[in-house]
């Protein structure tokens, strides 16, 4: 049931915030004049406010109970490892060594909660939609275009974590779960062929001594662009002006 009711927040939350993110163009969001016809947006605005707040508490919360739950582990078991070195004997002194070394990584315990990547993945997008609500509100003190833009720019980063989150959701359920597993496998793998890519192709794109110019290659971001299009087997272009044919 608690799985069942994060899951509904969540995608209440992400409803309500790409609502209250892409409503309007990114030059008009600031304003909320006049307020009769914007009423709803005032709305979806407090309660993006409220959930946000409720949820960073939530996971400030899970913080205090994950370093509780491992104090109390660990003084229960330090408490049994004392009590049995309390009875052991002398003849036996591997046993005392064992237990020495059982204490010794008991000591070394500290709380789960950094264990799980999704944590880091719920810092991090609190952080933006932290940043997006601060950009919001100097959007609307301001009535810029650069704070508009800037908005708008924290905003479209923002609204892919807040999507991505609901995969965290749905982990508990046996019919989403081991594919999500999987899906964080392969970004592992992906990410090691982006840096094959970068170790590869990137040198080769600064090597001054080489004197032809291809069409597409010439930026990093170019570069990198091609270089999928040629792993998806998509309209790439590897054209080499004559010039620069006679030149090498």
């Amino acid at each position: 049931q608690g799985t069942t009711a994060d899951l509904i927040l969540q995608l209440f939350y992400v409803i309500i915030w790409t609502a209250f993110a892409f409503n309007l163009p990114w030059q008009d969001r600031s304003k909320y004049t006049p307020l009769a016809e914007n009423w709803l947006r005032i709305v979806v605005l407090i309660a993006v406010v409220a959930i946000t707040t409720y949820q960073i508490g939530d996971e400030i919360k899970e913080v205090h109970l994950s370093t509780v739950r491992t104090d109390k582990y660990k003084k229960w078991r330090l408490g049994q490892i004392e009590e049995q070195m309390a009875v052991c004997h002398p003849c036996w002194p591997g046993e005392m060594e064992y237990l020495e070394d059982e204490k010794n990584l008991i000591d070394s315990y500290r709380s789960n909660y950094a264990s799980d990547t999704w944590n880091f993945i719920d810092w991090i997008t609190y952080v933006a939609l932290v940043a997006s609500l601060v950009s919001h509100f100097v959007d609307i003190g301001v009535q810029s275009l650069v704070t508009a833009r800037w908005h708008a720019r924290i905003v479209s980063m923002t609204i892919i974590l807040v999507w991505l989150r609901i995969l965290k959701s749905v982990r508990a359920y046996i019919e989403l779960g081991p594919f999500i597993v999987i899906l964080g496998k392969l970004i592992l793998v992906i990410g090691r062929f982006i840096f094959l890519y970068l170790v590869f192709f990137i040198p080769y794109r600064y090597n001054s001594s080489y004197p032809v110019s291809v069409q597409y290659f010439d930026t990093v971001n170019d570069l990198m662009f091609s270089l999928f299009l040629i792993t998806a087997n998509g309209p790439y272009d590897l054209a080499v002006s004559s010039k620069d044919l006679l030149t090498f």
